[in-house]
Order: C-alpha cells, then structure tokens, then sequence
C-alpha cells in the first residue's frame, strides 16, 4: 500500500469514528453524562452536545482532506497534531479529575483515546512518505469559465520541451483522457488534429494560437454534432520558456459547460476534484519524457 494509500485510510476512519462519536454525544448526551462521572453536574450533557458538534466539524474537516485528489502532507500532519491533543487532553483531564469518574468512564475515555492514538499513528506513517507535488495545478473561475493551469518546472532546455509538447501524436501517451491524437492538415496557425478519448470518442480542434518554439493554442470544435461533452467552449493554451538547461512549460485549459447557471456553478465546483489528478500525472510525464530527451 502507497503512503498516500495509508494516510488516506487512516484518515477515512478517523472522520467514520468522529461522525459516530459526534452524532452519540447529540442523541444521547444525559444518559453518557450519568455513566462517566458517579455526580454528573448539570452543565455536562450541554458539553457533550458542544463535544458533538466539535467533532462533525472535525469529521467533514478530515474527510475533505482524506478525499482530496492530492492528499497533502502539511494537512495530515496538522491532523496528527489535533488528535494527539486530543489524548494529552484526556491524560490531563484523566489525572486532575480522576475521582469524579466511574470506572466505565475511565475505560471509556482512555479507549477513546487509544483509537485516536492508532488513527494518528497511521496517519503519520502515511504522511511522512507523502512527497510534495512537481507539478503545480490550480483552478480558477474567468466570468464563469474553468482555467485550469498546470504548471512544471524541468531540467531541459527550452527547444527539447518544445519539441516535445508539440509532438501532437505524441500527446496521447501522457494524458489519460486521450488514446489517439493524429493531425488532419496544415501546420501551426490552422491546422487541424483529431483526439480520440478511450472509449473512442473523437472531436476536431483547430489551431488559433502559434509562436514557434513558444506556444501554440487550439480551440475545439464543441458545435459540432458529433462532439461528446457537454461543454458548450473549450480551448487549450500550451507555452514553454526557458533559460540556459531549465524551463518551464505552462498548459492552460479554459472550459464553460452547457446549461443554465446553476449547471455551470456545479461543474466549476466539482471539476478540480477530478481533473487535478489527471493534469499533474500529464506533467509529470511530460517532465519525465524532457529530461529523459536531453
């Protein structure tokens, strides 16, 4: 199992135990308050409801963490943190006020906290292993388009990156969406390629953009019947610059779905999620094949 494997399964059941924990704590906060302590004061099931209400937050914090496509190191790790506060918390709260709980309670508590401690464990183990990304995607919302950026940094010069993104055929090899891409005619400004997605879905695109050795761009052709997506523009900008052996190149993807506002704002919400794996994987190839070039 990856590190980012296991990171993610800790985590997984640290939000599932924290959901459980936070909706007992709600629904049945006066009968728990009378098992914990012999003298239950009358404040104590208002705080296990507060206790409740903590840990679904920390629940949904976890999981959005946990279901991230790029699992982040620094935010498992700031996970560690919380829970082990959470058992130095029960230690000292164990030791100051031992007497006022009953046995049950005791066991309780400290089991509470030995599940916590496993979760922070493997959660640890995981996120030490977890190296951070290369290649640098980000999202952003232009009068209701998606922009979405990858951005890598490689130890090549600029005209092998160049040749390299503007090996069109080529181009199927590193991203996952595409199986086949082949150039229809002409070159640079007006020509036009055929993409072939992995179920054999095809679409045209045709070139709008061209600096030699720099950038070039495509718009593809979402009017016409055949297109498969329900996007009603896309365009793709690809651009590498460069100084002596290191460059950088830059794709920049601007998509606006079909449908009404609500449909657009859905999609922009949902797509990073599922898009960010894919172009991170695209640049890391790209970088890997460059670097290999040289």
């Amino acid at each position: 199992m990856s590190d980012q494997a296991t990171a993610r399964k800790f985590l997984l059941a640290n939000a599932s135990f924290s959901i459980l924990t936070g909706i007992t704590c709600l629904s049945a906060a006066a009968p728990i308050a009378g098992l914990l302590m012999y003298a239950s004061p009358d404040w104590m099931p208002l705080v296990l409801r507060l206790m409740g209400l903590g840990l679904l937050s920390f629940a949904l914090i976890v999981g959005s963490i946990a279901l991230h496509p790029r699992l982040s190191r620094f935010w498992t790790m700031q996970i560690v943190q919380a829970d082990l506060g959470w058992i130095v918390g029960t230690a000292v709260l164990t030791w100051l006020y031992a007497e006022s709980f009953t046995t049950l309670g005791l066991w309780v508590l400290w089991s509470v906290a030995a599940l916590v401690m496993i979760f922070a464990l493997g959660q640890y183990r995981g996120a030490k292993g977890i190296k951070p990304a290369t290649t640098d995607v980000t999202f952003a919302i232009d009068e209701g388009t998606l922009v979405a950026s990858t951005r890598r940094k490689v130890k090549a010069p600029q005209n092998v990156v160049w040749q390299i993104i503007n090996d069109h055929p080529a181009y199927a090899d590193v991203a996952d969406n595409i199986s086949k891409v082949e150039v229809i005619e002409g070159d640079a400004i007006g020509m036009q390629r055929r993409c072939y997605g992995p179920h054999g879905e095809n679409w045209t695109e045709t070139c709008d953009l061209y600096e030699e050795g720099r950038l070039y761009g495509f718009t593809v052709h979402t009017e016409a019947d055949s297109y498969p997506y329900p996007f009603e523009t896309v365009q793709g900008r690809w651009s590498v610059n460069g100084e002596g052996t290191d460059s950088e190149f830059l794709i920049e993807i601007f998509v606006k779905a079909k449908g009404n506002a609500f449909a657009r704002a859905m999609f922009n919400k949902l797509a990073p999620s599922k898009f960010s794996g894919l172009l991170e994987r695209l640049g890391d190839r790209w970088a890997d094949r460059m670097e290999k070039a040289i």
